[in-house]
C-alpha cells in the first residue's frame, strides 16, 4: 500500500465516532461503518495488483452453470456458525406465510421498496420456505426470494469486513508477522491457510479478502436456483450452482451424462451456502481476475460496480460469455444495484 493511499483510509477510520463503552459494541459500530465505506462510498483501495497465481484442483460443474468449488473449504467456515446460534431458529418446514409474518412482525419492508439507504433487519433464515413454488405471483416471489436471502449476504460480508479490520490495523503497526504476538500470528496463520496464500502478504491477503456486491451474489443465487425454486436449493440450500464429488454432501441431478460423477453440493443452512459462494470467489485462482478488477475498481472509482464484475466470472460457467450477460440482465432488470447499498440495523 503506498503512503497517500493508507493516509486516505486511516482519515476515513479516525473519523468514525469513538465511544466510551463495551469493547463489543465499539468493534461491531467499526463493522458497520466500515461496510458502509466499502458498499457505499468505497473504501480507499490497496495500490497493489495479484501477484501469484496459485494452482488448485478445479471441479467444474458442467451441467447447471459452470460452477467451481474446493470441498475442504467447509469444515473451515462452518466453524464460524457457532457464533450465529443464538440468532438462529431452525424450521425446516416454515410456509410463504409464516415467513411473510416474521418479516411484518420485524416491520421488514421485504417487498424492498424502500429507500435505498434504510437497513435491513437481522431475520437470518435456515431454508427458504417449502411451498414457495406455490407463490404464483412471479414479482411476489422474487421480491420474497431477495428478502431471504440478502440479509445473509450483507451479514457475511459484515463478517469479512471484521476481519479487514483486524488485518488493517495490523498493518498499519507496520509489523512483520515474526514481530507479532503469538495470538495475532496464529490468527493470520488461519486466514492465510483459508485463502490458500503460500505465505504471508498483507496485500495479498486484503485483496482476496473483500466483500462480493450483494446485487452480484443475489443474481448468480437467482440464476442457479430459479429464484429458489429448484430442488437443489429447496431441499439442499444449494443457492449457487456449487458441485462437489463427495456423495455425502450433494445430491444428483436427475439428468445426467454417462460417466459424469458430479453432485450439487449441498448445505446445513442457506448461511452455509451463501458463505461458501463469497468464499469460493475470494480464494480460488479461477476468479483472480475477478479481484483484480474489484482491486482496480476500488482504486479507480472507490466503489464497486456489479455490472462490470461480471465479466470476470465467464469461467463460473460453461456457458462463459452468454452466462456473463444473463446476469448483467438480471441485476438490470431486477434493479438490484439498489442492494449495494443496503446494510443490516444494529441490535
Amino acid at each position: 500500500m503506498n503512503k497517500s493511499s493508507f493516509r486516505s483510509f486511516d482519515l476515513k477510520i479516525r473519523g468514525i465516532p469513538l465511544y466510551t463503552g463495551f469493547v463489543f459494541f465499539i468493534c461491531i459500530l467499526s463493522i458497520v461503518s466500515v461496510y458502509g465505506l466499502v458498499i457505499g462510498a468505497g473504501l480507499n483501495p490497496f495500490s497493489s495488483t495479484l501477484k501469484k497465481q496459485y494452482s488448485v484442483e478445479m471441479k467444474v460443474d458442467v451441467d447447471h452453470g459452470g460452477s467451481i468449488i474446493e470441498d475442504k473449504i467447509d469444515s473451515r467456515l462452518n466453524s464460524q456458525s457457532s457464533k450465529l446460534e443464538n440468532i438462529y431458529r431452525k424450521n425446516k418446514n416454515i410456509t410463504v406465510n409464516e415467513l411473510i409474518k416474521k418479516f411484518e412482525i420485524e416491520n421488514y419492508s421485504w417487498e424492498l421498496i424502500q429507500s435505498v439507504d434504510e437497513k435491513i433487519p437481522r431475520i437470518f433464515t435456515e431454508f427458504l420456505p417449502v411451498d414457495i413454488t406455490n407463490v404464483v405471483s412471479i414479482k411476489k416471489r422474487k421480491n420474497l426470494f431477495i428478502a431471504t436471502v440478502i440479509p445473509l449476504v450483507l451479514l457475511v460480508n459484515e463478517e469479512i469486513l471484521s476481519d479487514r479490520i483486524r488485518v488493517l490495523k495490523l498493518l498499519e503497526d507496520k509489523k512483520s508477522y515474526e514481530q507479532l504476538n503469538f495470538k495475532d500470528r496464529e490468527w493470520l496463520k488461519k486466514l492465510i491457510e483459508r485463502y490458500e496464500l503460500k505465505e504471508f502478504d498483507y496485500i495479498e491477503l486484503l485483496t482476496r479478502m473483500d466483500v462480493i456486491p450483494p446485487s452480484l451474489a443475489i443474481a448468480q443465487a437467482a440464476e442457479e436456483s430459479g429464484w429458489g425454486t429448484s430442488r437443489f436449493a429447496r431441499e439442499g440450500n444449494a443457492l449457487f450452482g456449487l458441485y462437489t464429488f463427495k456423495k455425502s454432501a450433494g445430491m444428483r441431478p436427475l439428468r445426467q451424462d454417462d460417466g459424469q460423477q458430479y453432485l450439487v453440493k449441498t448445505y446445513d443452512s442457506l448461511l452455509a451456502a451463501v458463505r461458501s459462494y463469497i468464499h469460493n470467489l475470494n480464494y480460488h485462482n479461477a476468479y483472480a481476475s475477478f479481484r483484480e478488477k474489484r482491486l482496480i475498481q476500488r482504486k479507480k472509482y472507490d466503489a464497486l460496480d456489479s455490472i462490470k464484475l461480471t465479466h470476470e466470472l465467464s469461467r463460473y460457467s460453461v456457458r462463459g460469455k452468454e452466462y456473463v450477460e444473463t446476469i448483467q440482465k438480471i441485476i438490470s432488470s431486477n434493479a438490484l444495484e439498489k442492494l449495494d447499498q443496503k446494510t443490516l440495523f444494529l441490535k
